[in-house]
């Protein structure tokens, strides 16, 4: 079980890299690091060769896929509770093969008073250091020069160094940047001696560290619960709406430097501006 304080107030996106490393025998990897990337989940190994491995997400008791795990705001979660053993099976059968991911969110709580929360994050991604000397424009014409390909053949060594001060640029300067990400969570709760009410508005706004790639989200979330008189009859109701907008970058991974961004920005040449 991973509960509400260790989830909340972390400055990340998806609830599931929150969970990263919170629970032993779960595995969480992301292919990519651009915004809202899709995470795998295995839990407790590989259970199938060509199936899903993809465990089953149970939210505030209803069945869900992945895509609406990732989108719950972490600010408004309760507690998650991984099921990894045969337990699991037995209570959701053959959808259980693969693990179970239980979420349960927030809600208010009978006889308490009205209360407001906010919560605002702000984090700073960078550009993991580069270990390459990259030769600038006139190291790159003189070594075209020498080897007898590329612009620099037959250039002068007056011809190279105007060159070379007209434009010298650094590619990873052009493509990338220092992302921030912005979240912001309110939280509205109420309880009387019967009903109780909770209300959630969550907005997040992430740069991805490749210029042009970002991630905007918007969530709210609200749910209402009471019961009888007679304390004999309980009933909620739960309501979830969140719209999410990506930019990102679709040919990363390609072998065309005038396509992948990150090909580009290291194998660009400087002499061009």
């Amino acid at each position: 079980v991973v509960s509400s304080e260790t989830i909340e107030n972390r400055p990340n996106t998806s609830v599931i890299q929150t969970l990263q490393g919170q629970s032993a025998g779960v595995n969480i990897t992301t292919a990519t690091g651009q915004p809202g990337a899709t995470s795998d989940i295995i839990i407790r190994g590989i259970g199938s060769i060509n199936g899903s491995t993809e465990p089953l997400f149970i939210i505030d008791g209803i069945p869900a896929r992945q895509s609406s795990f990732r989108s719950i705001n972490s600010n408004d979660i309760a507690s998650v509770t991984v099921l990894k053993d045969a337990g699991a099976t037995a209570i959701y059968g053959n959808r259980g093969a693969n693990g179970v991911i239980i979420v349960k969110t927030k809600s208010g709580k009978f006889s308490s008073s009205f209360k407001v929360d906010y919560a605002a994050t702000t984090s700073v991604a960078t550009l993991q250091r580069s270990y390459y000397d990259l030769m600038d424009s006139k190291e790159t014409l003189h070594f075209e020069r020498d080897f007898g390909v590329g612009r620099g053949v037959g250039m002068s060594d007056a011809e190279i160094n105007a060159l070379a001060r007209y434009a010298n640029t650094d590619w990873t300067d052009v493509f990338f940047r220092d992302a921030i990400t912005h979240s912001h969570t309110l939280n509205l709760t109420s309880g009387g001696e019967k009903v109780t009410s909770f209300s959630s508005i969550g907005y997040t706004d992430q740069e991805g560290i490749l210029k042009g790639s970002t991630l905007k989200r918007l969530g709210f979330r609200n749910n209402v619960n009471g019961k009888s008189l007679n304390e004999k009859f309980s009933y909620g109701t739960n309501l979830s709406l969140s719209y999410t907008k990506r930019d990102i970058a679709t040919s990363v991974g390609t072998g065309g430097v005038n396509q992948n961004f990150i090909l580009g920005a290291y194998k660009g040449l400087p002499y061009i501006s």
